[in-house]
Protein backbone atom coordinates (compact mmCIF):
# COMPACT_ATOMS: atom_id res chain seq x y z
CA UNK A 1 0.00 0.00 0.00
CA UNK A 2 1.34 3.60 -0.66
CA UNK A 3 2.33 5.63 1.90
CA UNK A 4 -0.17 8.81 2.43
CA UNK A 5 0.24 11.90 4.25
CA UNK A 6 -2.38 12.44 6.75
CA UNK A 7 -1.72 15.58 8.89
CA UNK A 8 0.14 18.53 8.52
CA UNK A 9 0.97 20.61 11.49
CA UNK A 10 3.20 24.07 12.20
CA UNK A 11 4.26 25.98 14.74
CA UNK A 12 5.19 29.62 13.87
CA UNK A 13 6.28 32.25 16.95
CA UNK A 14 3.97 35.47 17.90
CA UNK A 15 7.10 37.59 17.55
CA UNK A 16 7.27 39.29 14.32
CA UNK A 17 10.01 41.39 13.07
CA UNK A 18 9.43 43.60 9.92
CA UNK A 19 11.72 45.55 7.53
CA UNK A 20 12.26 48.32 10.08
CA UNK A 21 13.69 46.52 12.55
CA UNK A 22 17.00 47.51 10.37
CA UNK A 23 18.74 50.82 9.78
CA UNK A 24 18.51 52.76 6.85
CA UNK A 25 22.07 51.92 6.54
CA UNK A 26 21.40 48.37 5.81
CA UNK A 27 20.32 49.02 2.73
CA UNK A 28 23.13 51.22 1.63
CA UNK A 29 25.60 48.41 3.56
CA UNK A 30 23.84 45.96 1.12
CA UNK A 31 24.40 47.78 -2.32
CA UNK A 32 27.89 48.28 -1.63
CA UNK A 33 29.24 44.89 -2.25
CA UNK A 34 27.71 42.14 -4.73
CA UNK A 35 27.49 39.67 -1.83
CA UNK A 36 23.61 39.77 -1.47
CA UNK A 37 23.05 39.40 -5.04
CA UNK A 38 22.36 36.29 -7.31
CA UNK A 39 25.01 37.23 -10.11
CA UNK A 40 25.27 36.07 -14.27
CA UNK A 41 21.50 34.06 -13.51
CA UNK A 42 21.12 32.11 -17.01
CA UNK A 43 17.97 33.46 -19.07
CA UNK A 44 15.58 30.39 -19.40
CA UNK A 45 14.54 29.03 -23.33
CA UNK A 46 10.91 29.13 -22.08
CA UNK A 47 9.69 32.29 -22.41
CA UNK A 48 7.30 32.00 -19.53
CA UNK A 49 10.54 31.32 -16.57
CA UNK A 50 12.48 33.68 -18.22
CA UNK A 51 9.18 36.38 -17.82
CA UNK A 52 9.06 35.05 -14.38
CA UNK A 53 12.78 35.82 -13.41
CA UNK A 54 12.87 38.96 -14.94
CA UNK A 55 10.03 40.28 -13.28
CA UNK A 56 11.55 39.25 -9.64
CA UNK A 57 14.70 40.20 -10.08
CA UNK A 58 13.31 43.73 -11.15
CA UNK A 59 11.65 43.99 -7.92
CA UNK A 60 14.69 43.34 -6.08
CA UNK A 61 17.51 44.81 -7.41
CA UNK A 62 17.14 47.54 -5.37
CA UNK A 63 15.67 45.94 -2.66
CA UNK A 64 17.83 45.36 0.61
CA UNK A 65 15.31 43.30 1.65
CA UNK A 66 14.83 40.82 -1.51
CA UNK A 67 11.32 41.11 -1.17
CA UNK A 68 10.79 40.09 2.24
CA UNK A 69 8.13 42.00 4.50
CA UNK A 70 7.83 40.33 7.62
CA UNK A 71 9.88 37.58 9.62
CA UNK A 72 9.03 35.79 12.19
CA UNK A 73 11.40 35.11 14.88
CA UNK A 74 11.24 32.52 18.30
CA UNK A 75 11.44 33.59 21.67
CA UNK A 76 15.34 32.34 23.16
CA UNK A 77 13.02 30.21 25.83
CA UNK A 78 11.98 27.97 22.77
CA UNK A 79 13.36 24.95 22.38
CA UNK A 80 14.35 22.71 18.64
CA UNK A 81 11.93 20.41 20.99
CA UNK A 82 9.41 22.12 21.94
CA UNK A 83 8.62 23.64 18.87
CA UNK A 84 8.60 20.50 17.05
CA UNK A 85 6.40 18.69 19.33
CA UNK A 86 3.88 21.56 19.38
CA UNK A 87 4.20 21.16 15.45
CA UNK A 88 3.35 17.34 16.04
CA UNK A 89 0.79 17.66 18.00
CA UNK A 90 -1.26 19.87 15.09
CA UNK A 91 -0.18 17.45 12.62
CA UNK A 92 -1.42 14.50 14.72
CA UNK A 93 -4.68 16.42 15.92
CA UNK A 94 -5.49 16.90 11.55
CA UNK A 95 -4.67 13.33 11.18
CA UNK A 96 -7.13 12.23 14.09
CA UNK A 97 -4.06 10.13 15.22
CA UNK A 98 -2.79 9.43 18.74
CA UNK A 99 0.65 10.13 19.58
CA UNK A 100 0.48 6.62 21.19
CA UNK A 101 -0.47 5.00 17.93
CA UNK A 102 2.83 6.36 16.27
CA UNK A 103 5.31 4.15 15.57
CA UNK A 104 8.21 5.62 14.30
CA UNK A 105 9.76 9.81 14.54
CA UNK A 106 12.13 11.25 12.29
CA UNK A 107 13.21 14.78 13.26
CA UNK A 108 15.54 17.57 11.42
CA UNK A 109 16.74 20.41 13.76
CA UNK A 110 18.73 22.94 11.94
CA UNK A 111 19.74 24.48 15.06
CA UNK A 112 19.10 21.77 17.67
CA UNK A 113 19.38 22.22 21.18
CA UNK A 114 22.28 19.54 21.82
CA UNK A 115 24.41 18.21 19.45
CA UNK A 116 22.98 14.71 20.51
CA UNK A 117 20.79 13.23 20.83
CA UNK A 118 18.47 14.23 17.68
CA UNK A 119 15.00 15.92 18.78
CA UNK A 120 12.87 13.48 17.73
CA UNK A 121 13.90 11.00 20.87
CA UNK A 122 12.18 13.78 23.12
CA UNK A 123 9.23 14.59 21.07
CA UNK A 124 8.18 10.98 21.36
CA UNK A 125 8.26 10.90 25.00
CA UNK A 126 6.93 14.48 24.97
CA UNK A 127 3.78 13.31 22.36
CA UNK A 128 3.48 9.67 24.46
CA UNK A 129 4.77 7.69 21.26
CA UNK A 130 6.60 4.94 24.29
CA UNK A 131 6.52 1.81 21.27
CA UNK A 132 7.97 3.96 18.51
CA UNK A 133 11.59 4.35 17.50
CA UNK A 134 12.64 7.70 16.80
CA UNK A 135 15.90 9.08 15.37
CA UNK A 136 17.29 12.34 13.68
CA UNK A 137 17.81 12.57 9.86
CA UNK A 138 20.51 15.13 8.66
CA UNK A 139 20.09 15.80 4.99
CA UNK A 140 20.66 20.34 5.36
CA UNK A 141 17.81 21.57 3.10
CA UNK A 142 16.53 18.59 1.64
CA UNK A 143 16.37 16.82 5.15
CA UNK A 144 12.36 16.52 4.89
CA UNK A 145 12.24 15.15 1.52
CA UNK A 146 14.52 12.65 2.82
CA UNK A 147 12.57 11.96 6.21
CA UNK A 148 9.39 11.41 3.26
CA UNK A 149 11.45 8.52 1.57
CA UNK A 150 12.27 7.13 4.94
CA UNK A 151 8.47 6.96 6.16
CA UNK A 152 7.85 5.42 2.97
CA UNK A 153 10.27 2.21 2.93
CA UNK A 154 8.68 1.97 7.06
CA UNK A 155 5.05 2.33 6.01
CA UNK A 156 5.55 0.26 2.76
CA UNK A 157 7.34 -2.33 3.87
CA UNK A 158 5.03 -2.86 7.00
CA UNK A 159 7.49 -1.91 9.82
CA UNK A 160 5.63 0.92 10.66
CA UNK A 161 1.41 2.00 10.54
CA UNK A 162 2.15 5.35 11.33
CA UNK A 163 5.19 8.00 11.43
CA UNK A 164 5.68 11.29 12.09
CA UNK A 165 8.58 13.79 11.09
CA UNK A 166 9.32 17.03 12.56
CA UNK A 167 11.38 19.61 11.31
CA UNK A 168 12.41 23.01 13.15
CA UNK A 169 14.15 25.95 11.94
CA UNK A 170 15.22 28.14 14.58
CA UNK A 171 17.85 30.01 12.63
CA UNK A 172 17.92 33.48 13.57
CA UNK A 173 19.29 32.57 17.38
CA UNK A 174 22.34 31.56 15.22
CA UNK A 175 22.36 34.15 12.21
CA UNK A 176 23.95 37.59 12.54
CA UNK A 177 20.77 39.89 12.17
CA UNK A 178 23.58 42.59 9.73
CA UNK A 179 24.13 39.64 7.15
CA UNK A 180 22.90 40.40 3.77
CA UNK A 181 20.67 37.14 3.99
CA UNK A 182 19.33 37.81 7.34
CA UNK A 183 16.02 39.49 6.04
CA UNK A 184 15.02 36.25 4.46
CA UNK A 185 14.89 33.79 7.32
CA UNK A 186 12.11 33.30 10.11
CA UNK A 187 11.73 30.67 12.40
CA UNK A 188 9.08 27.88 12.40
CA UNK A 189 8.57 24.38 13.15
CA UNK A 190 6.59 21.78 11.38
CA UNK A 191 5.47 18.07 11.09
CA UNK A 192 3.72 15.62 9.06
CA UNK A 193 1.89 12.52 10.08
CA UNK A 194 1.93 9.27 7.23
CA UNK A 195 -0.14 6.21 7.23
CA UNK A 196 -0.70 3.47 4.84
CA UNK A 197 -4.32 3.53 5.67
CA UNK A 198 -7.17 5.93 5.02
CA UNK A 199 -7.01 8.77 2.93
CA UNK A 200 -4.41 11.86 2.76
CA UNK A 201 -1.75 12.87 0.28
CA UNK A 202 -1.02 9.04 -1.39
CA UNK A 203 3.18 9.45 -2.27
CA UNK A 204 3.63 8.21 -5.81
CA UNK A 205 7.39 8.18 -6.09
CA UNK A 206 10.41 10.45 -5.84
CA UNK A 207 13.95 11.37 -7.60
CA UNK A 208 17.02 12.25 -5.18
CA UNK A 209 20.59 12.55 -5.75
CA UNK A 210 23.43 13.65 -3.46
CA UNK A 211 25.83 16.38 -5.22
CA UNK A 212 29.28 15.43 -2.60
CA UNK A 213 30.97 18.97 -4.64
CA UNK A 214 28.86 20.89 -2.51
CA UNK A 215 29.16 19.73 0.98
CA UNK A 216 30.86 23.12 1.72
CA UNK A 217 28.82 25.68 -0.08
CA UNK A 218 26.62 26.34 2.77
CA UNK A 219 27.52 24.78 5.89
CA UNK A 220 28.06 25.99 9.80
CA UNK A 221 31.65 28.27 9.67
CA UNK A 222 33.15 30.00 12.51
CA UNK A 223 35.95 31.42 10.02
CA UNK A 224 37.02 32.03 6.52
CA UNK A 225 40.28 29.75 6.45
CA UNK A 226 40.94 26.63 8.02
CA UNK A 227 43.05 29.10 10.85
CA UNK A 228 39.79 30.32 12.23
CA UNK A 229 37.10 28.09 11.15
CA UNK A 230 38.08 25.36 14.03
CA UNK A 231 36.20 22.31 14.67
CA UNK A 232 32.94 22.41 16.96
CA UNK A 233 34.59 20.45 19.97
CA UNK A 234 37.66 23.36 19.48
CA UNK A 235 37.47 26.39 21.28
CA UNK A 236 36.64 29.48 19.11
CA UNK A 237 34.50 31.89 17.93
CA UNK A 238 30.53 31.79 16.99
CA UNK A 239 29.52 29.47 14.89
CA UNK A 240 27.04 31.28 11.71
CA UNK A 241 25.72 29.86 8.69
CA UNK A 242 28.17 30.46 5.98
CA UNK A 243 30.02 28.86 3.05
CA UNK A 244 33.75 27.75 2.83
CA UNK A 245 33.37 27.31 -0.90
CA UNK A 246 31.67 30.88 -1.94
CA UNK A 247 31.71 30.47 -5.59
CA UNK A 248 29.90 26.69 -5.70
CA UNK A 249 27.47 28.55 -3.10
CA UNK A 250 27.24 31.26 -5.80
CA UNK A 251 26.74 28.80 -8.82
CA UNK A 252 24.44 26.75 -6.45
CA UNK A 253 21.76 29.87 -5.65
CA UNK A 254 21.92 30.30 -9.36
CA UNK A 255 21.13 27.12 -10.30
CA UNK A 256 18.34 27.34 -7.61
CA UNK A 257 16.67 30.40 -8.79
CA UNK A 258 16.76 29.07 -12.48
CA UNK A 259 15.52 25.41 -11.47
CA UNK A 260 12.58 26.78 -9.43
CA UNK A 261 11.31 29.66 -12.51
CA UNK A 262 11.80 26.45 -14.54
CA UNK A 263 9.59 24.74 -12.12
Amino acid sequence: MSARIAGLGTWLPEQVRYNAAWPTSFGTQQHAGDDRTFNDIPTSDDPLAAAILARDLAREASDPFLGAVERRVADDRMTAIEAETLAAQAALAEAGIAGSEVDLVLSHSIVPDRVGPASAVSVAQRIGAQRALAFGVEAACASGLVQLEIARAYLEAGLARVVLTTQSHLMLRAFPMFHPAAPGLGDAASALVLTNEGSGLSMRGSHAVTHGEHALSVTWVRGHDDSTDTTWWKAGGDFRMGSRAPELAKLLMRETVSFGAAT
